[in-house]
């Protein structure tokens, strides 16, 4: 199985996301480095930014739960705290952070987020 890490500038958190099916695209983008994503608050149930990059989608029917990392509109990169329900391509899901963690670390506002390749 393979890793992303992330890390929140509000919170210096530093945490790994699972992988269900992260597209070839988004880990080529990473493998040429770090990338930083300014997020703002969406509806209070998660967070979204941009990708900058307009990627390829396999969206399905989905009900998001917090920690559900997300691509919307095929450059949208979004992290539920909350449920929502919609199509999606689901990218993984944020590990060791409870629902009231996440809501606490994403719920107040905008934040910065920082994606990387772990080893593999």
């Amino acid at each position: 199985m393979f890793y992303d890490e992330y890390r929140s500038k509000r919170d210096e958190y530093s945490g790994e996301v699972v992988r269900q099916q992260f597209p070839v695209v988004v880990k080529e983008l990473l493998r040429k480095g770090s990338l930083t994503i300014k997020m703002k608050d969406y509806a209070r149930m998660g967070q979204f930014g941009s990708f900058g990059v307009q990627l390829p989608t396999d969206d399905v029917h989905i009900i998001t739960e917090a920690g559900d990392v997300i691509l919307s509109e095929g450059s949208l990169l979004v992290i539920y705290y909350a449920q929502n329900t919609r199509n999606f391509t689901q990218l993984g899901k944020v590990q060791d952070l409870s629902e009231s963690e996440l809501k606490k670390m994403l719920g107040k506002g905008n934040i910065t987020v920082t994606l990387m390749l772990s080893n593999e």
